[in-house]
């Protein structure tokens, strides 16, 4: 679960976009409020993309 964070931050992190936010005394920073903007719009487009999918498919079909 915490991968389905972490991981597009660390690749948006990687683009120099500050997702992070400062960690206490060095350690592991919490998502900075650009990260979960960032993590929301992944998740969004995930989401999207599955569900045009199954429509097209024909697996969302009005009962």
């Amino acid at each position: 679960m915490g991968g389905s964070v972490y991981a597009p931050l660390m690749v948006f992190q990687t683009l120099g976009l500050p997702v992070f936010a400062r960690g206490e005394s060095g350690g592991w920073g919490q998502p900075s409020l650009l990260g979960w903007l960032l993590v929301a719009a992944v998740w969004w487009g995930v989401v999207s993309l599955v569900l045009r999918a199954w429509a097209s498919s024909g697996l969302l079909k009005s009962r």
